[in-house]
């Protein structure tokens, strides 16, 4: 079972931060060390996808990845997100790897689409 964490953009500032709590009822997010609550409309929630890189660093909902060894130009970049089946995949408007199709010391994060949206190619 995958550990349930998230990250979150912070549209106040346009940060990307841990989050510490969620208050679904009341519809607010606290993030790690900030003091205050923000509303579900300032914000952009980012699952953890229960899978980390090649440099072990967790991957989230929102990243930017490479993958080395796969079928695809040196510099493409693709965005993590799950599909309409419920997985976890790498996209690209033309093609999608599933995360269970790619091994782990071949993916990369490189950013995310909030903070980096540059590095969209």
């Amino acid at each position: 079972m995958r550990e349930i964490k998230f990250k979150g953009l912070d549209r106040n500032d346009g940060k990307v931060k841990e989050v510490e709590k969620i208050d679904f009822t009341n519809k607010l997010v606290l993030f790690k060390k900030e003091d205050g609550w923000v509303d579900f409309n300032n914000t952009e929630l980012m699952q953890y996808t229960g899978f980390n890189d090649k440099n072990s660093m967790e991957i989230f909902e929102g990243y930017i990845c490479k993958i080395d060894g796969a079928d695809v130009e040196e510099n493409d970049s693709f965005i993590v997100k799950m599909d309409e089946f419920g997985r976890y995949v790498l996209a690209r408007p033309y093609m999608t790897f599933p995360f269970a199709n790619v091994k782990q010391n071949e993916i990369e994060v490189i950013g995310n689409i909030y903070e980096n949206p540059e590095l969209l190619h």
